[in-house]
C-alpha cells in the first residue's frame, strides 16, 4: 500500500482533504509517503504566526494583554540565537502555506492570534534569515497592527506569489518611512499582486508619490481598498488609467472612485476606469440612479453593491433604480442591495420605522437581466413574495447561483415568511445554485405540500436561514439532510448588526431562534451520519447478496455443465452399443 500511494500522492493529497485536522495529523505521523501531503494540507493556511516563531525556538506565550511574547529564558528581550534546526524546520513548513494572517490586539483568551510579538523577534528574522523570501508559494497575507513595531516587519513577510494582501495599519502615529517602505516593496518584489486593501492613518499627500507608483506597477491589480483620506485627484487618476482594475469601492471609510466629498456626487471623466466591472457604494438611491446614467461611467459594469445611506428607501424609487439598472446595464451579472434604513428621526421618539415592504413588482425590471448570477437583498420588513413569485424569479434567472432574499429581517410584525417548500422550487428550478438564503415560516408541513422524495440541490454550498423563526426542529433537519449532502453549511442569524435589540446585544427571541438553528444544524449532521451508515451497510447487504446470488449462479452453471455432460456420455453410449441376436434353443416335445 505504501509503495502505490508514494507513487500518486494527488490521489492521498485528495482524500486528505476530506479528512479533520487531528486526522491529517495523524497521518503525517504514519510515515514519510503520508507525511508530505498530510503536512502541506496542515500549513495550507496559518491564521496566526504564532506557529511559525515557535519553530524557531521555545515561545513564552504572556496571559497579561499588554506583555511582550518573547522567546522563554530570556527576560530582557531576544537572546540572539536560534534553536538548532531552527531556520531549516521553519523553511520546511513555510514553503507549504499559501495564506497567512497577523494580528497584534489583545489576546482573546489564551489564544495566540492577537499577541503584540516582540519586535526583536521580528528584527532577527529580517536581518539574520538565510533566504530571501520566506514564503515561495504564499498567496494571501493578512496584516493587521496596532503597533508601530508590527508595521516595520511586515515586509518581511511579502512574496513574488502574493495575490491578495490585505493591510490595516490602525496606529495612530506610524512611520511614514515604514509606509513608504512598505509600498515600495510591493511594487518590486509582489508584482503580480491582484487584490490590495490598503489602511493607514499617514497622511495621503505624504506617500503619495510612492503609492502612485505602486498602482503603475502592479500591473495585475484588478481591486484597490484605499481609506477616504486617500481621494486625491493623482492617485484617482492613477487608478482611472490603470489596465486591469476591475473593482472599485466608495464607501465612508473606503474611496477609490471620484466622488465629491462635499456634495457626494461621482465626477467620472472620459477614459478613466474603463475597464471596471464591479462597483461598491454608499450612497442614495438617487444618486445611484445618477452614477448608472453618468455618460463617462465605466461601461464593463458586471456586479453593483449598494449601501443605501441612512435615510428611508421609497419602494416607488427603489423601482425606478431597478428599471434603471435594467434599462443601462442589462447584461448585470450580480446585484447586491443593503437598505436597512427604512425610518425616519423623531426628537422625541427617535428613529421612527415605516412599513415599507418589498414585493415581486419592485423588483420585477430586473426580471429582464437574463444573466443575473447573483443577487442580494437586505431590508428590514419581510419581504411581501409567495413561492409562486419565487418561482417567477428563479424561471428569469436561469444562471443565478447565489441568492439571497431578505433573509434577516428586523421588522417581523408577525409577517410569515416563505414556506419551507421555497427550498424545493429552488432546488428544482435552479440547478446552479451555490448559495441561498431565504425568510421562511418552517410551520408549513412538508409531508402534506410535498410527500414523496426531495430533490437535493446538486451544488449547494451553503443554505440559510437567516432571523427564520423555528418551531419544529426535526422537519427543518429533515429537510437539510435530504435536499442537501453533508457538505452543505447551514447559515442561520443576523447577517449584519441591524438584527439587535437597544444597547446592541441580540435580543432574546433571537438568541432562542439562533439555539434552535444550532440543534438543527446538529441535527443534520447526525441525520447525513446516519444515511451515510445506512448507506454503507445497504451496500454491504447489497455485496453479500450479490455474491450469494454469484455463488447460486456459477453453482447452477455448474450443474447444468454437469447435466450437459451427462447428457452427451448418454447419446455416445447409445451410439455406441450393437444389438446381438443370440438364438435361443427350443426343446421340441
Amino acid at each position: 500500500m505504501q509503495t502505490i500511494l508514494s507513487e500518486h500522492p494527488d490521489i492521498l493529497s485528495r482524500i486528505l482533504t476530506f479528512a479533520d485536522p487531528p486526522t491529517r495529523t495523524a497521518a503525517a505521523r504514519t510515515c514519510k509517503a503520508w507525511s508530505e501531503p498530510a503536512l502541506d494540507l496542515i500549513w495550507h493556511t496559518v491564521p496566526c504566526i504564532a506557529p511559525l516563531l515557535e519553530l524557531l525556538g521555545t515561545i513564552d506565550w504572556p496571559d497579561s494583554t499588554y506583555s511582550y511574547a518573547r522567546w522563554q529564558n530570556t527576560p530582557d528581550g531576544f537572546s540572539g540565537t536560534v534553536a538548532p534546526g531552527g531556520w531549516i524546520r521553519l523553511r520546511d513548513m513555510a514553503k507549504r502555506i499559501h495564506s497567512l494572517s497577523y494580528h497584534d490586539g489583545y489576546p482573546k483568551g489564551t489564544h495566540k492570534s492577537n499577541m503584540m510579538i516582540d519586535p526583536a523577534l521580528f528584527n532577527h528574522i529580517a536581518c539574520h534569515r538565510p533566504f530571501q523570501n520566506l514564503f515561495p508559494k504564499l498567496e494571501e497575507l493578512s496584516w493587521t497592527c496596532f503597533r508601530d513595531e508590527s508595521f516595520d516587519f511586515v515586509y518581511i513577510f511579502l512574496s513574488p506569489t502574493l495575490r491578495k494582501f490585505d493591510f490595516k495599519g490602525h496606529y495612530e502615529y506610524q512611520s511614514l518611512e515604514a509606509n513608504r517602505c512598505l509600498l515600495n516593496h510591493l511594487a518590486s518584489f509582489s508584482k503580480d499582486l491582484k487584490e490590495l486593501v490598503f489602511e493607514t492613518r499617514v497622511a495621503a499627500t505624504s506617500i503619495e508619490t510612492q503609492l502612485i507608483h505602486c498602482i503603475k506597477s502592479l500591473e495585475n491589480l484588478e481591486s484597490l481598498h484605499l481609506m477616504r483620506c486617500f481621494h486625491t485627484a493623482n492617485i484617482v487618476e492613477a487608478l482611472g488609467t490603470h489596465p486591469s482594475l476591475k473593482t472599485a469601492m466608495a464607501y465612508d471609510r473606503t474611496y477609490v472612485l471620484p466622488l465629491a466629498v462635499e456634495t457626494r456626487q461621482f465626477e467620472f471623466k472620459e477614459g478613466l476606469f474603463t475597464k471596471l466591472e464591479k462597483l461598491s457604494v454608499e450612497a442614495t438611491i438617487s444618486q445611484a440612479i445618477d452614477l448608472i446614467k453618468h455618460p463617462h461611467r465605466p461601461r464593463n459594469l458586471k456586479h453593483f453593491d449598494l449601501s443605501v445611506l441612512r435615510q428611508p428607501v421609497d419602494p416607488n424609487v427603489l423601482n425606478l433604480f431597478f428599471e434603471t439598472v435594467a434599462a443601462e446595464i442589462p447584461n448585470i451579472e450580480g446585484l447586491e442591495l443593503d437598505l436597512m434604513f427604512p425610518s425616519t428621526y423623531d426628537g422625541d421618539v427617535g428613529l421612527v420605522w415605516k412599513d415599507t415592504r418589498l414585493s415581486l413588482e419592485t423588483i420585477r425590471p430586473l426580471l429582464a437581466c437574463k444573466k443575473m448570477k447573483m443577487f442580494d437583498i437586505s431590508h428590514p420588513c419581510v419581504m411581501d413574495i409567495s413561492e409562486a413569485d419565487l418561482k417567477t424569479i428563479l424561471e428569469s434567472w436561469p444562471e443565478i447561483d447565489y441568492l439571497f432574499l431578505n433573509a434577516d429581517p428586523s421588522i417581523t410584525d408577525n409577517q410569515p415568511g416563505l414556506p419551507l417548500s421555497a427550498y424545493i422550487a429552488a432546488a428544482t428550478m435552479a440547478p446552479k445554485l451555490t448559495y441561498i438564503s431565504l425568510y421562511v415560516d418552517t410551520t408549513t408541513n412538508l409531508s402534506a405540500v410535498h410527500p414523496g422524495l426531495l430533490p437535493k440541490f446538486p451544488t449547494l454550498k451553503t443554505i440559510g436561514f437567516g432571523t427564520s423563526p423555528i418551531t419544529d426542529v426535526f422537519e427543518a433537519a429533515a429537510l437539510i439532510s435530504e435536499m442537501c449532502n453533508e457538505n452543505t453549511e447551514l447559515s442561520y442569524g443576523a447577517s449584519a448588526w441591524h438584527i439587535s435589540a437597544e444597547g446592541g446585544s441580540e435580543s432574546s427571541a433571537q438568541t432562542t431562534r439562533n439555539e434552535k438553528w444550532r440543534e438543527v444544524r446538529n441535527l443534520a449532521k447526525n441525520l447525513w451520519k446516519y444515511q451515510a451508515r445506512t448507506k454503507d451497510l445497504f451496500e454491504e447487504e447489497l455485496l453479500k447478496i450479490r455474491d450469494k446470488t454469484d455463488k447460486a449462479k456459477d453453482r447452477i452453471a455448474e450443474l447444468e455443465s454437469q447435466a450437459a455432460s451427462a447428457d452427451r456420455d448418454a447419446d455416445s453410449l447409445d451410439e455406441s452399443v450393437v444389438v446381438v441376436a443370440v438364438p435361443v434353443p427350443v426343446e421340441v416335445a
